[in-house]
C-alpha cells in the first residue's frame, strides 16, 4: 500500500444505527485489536439541524461530550503511539 501510514493502525468498530424519538443515532463500539485508548470505548453520534442539543436516549449512560475534542478524532484514535496522539490533540485545542 503506497499510502499506508506506519504511525497509525486500522481501527475496528461495530456500528449500531438506530432511531429514537425521531432522531438518528450511530453507536460505535471499538473492537480488538485496538490501540490502548480505544479499549472499551463506545461513542454515540447523531446529526441534527436543530439549534438545541438533541435529546439523548434515556437507556444510555453518557459520560461526556467529545464532539470538539481532538483526542477522539479518528486520526488520534488510530495513532500507534499514545504520547504522540496526546501531544497532537493538545496542540490543536
Amino acid at each position: 500500500m503506497a499510502q499506508k501510514d506506519e504511525e497509525h493502525c486500522t481501527v475496528f468498530k461495530i456500528r449500531r444505527c438506530f432511531l429514537w424519538n425521531n432522531q438518528y443515532f450511530q453507536l460505535d463500539m471499538y473492537q480488538e485489536p485496538a490501540p490502548p485508548r480505544c479499549k472499551g470505548l463506545i461513542l454515540l453520534e447523531t446529526f441534527t439541524t436543530e439549534l438545541d442539543k438533541p435529546t439523548l436516549p434515556s437507556f444510555l449512560t453518557v459520560e461526556g461530550e467529545v464532539t470538539n475534542d481532538p483526542y477522539y478524532s479518528m486520526y488520534n484514535l488510530s495513532h500507534k503511539d499514545e504520547q504522540t496522539a496526546a501531544l497532537f490533540a493538545s496542540l490543536i485545542t
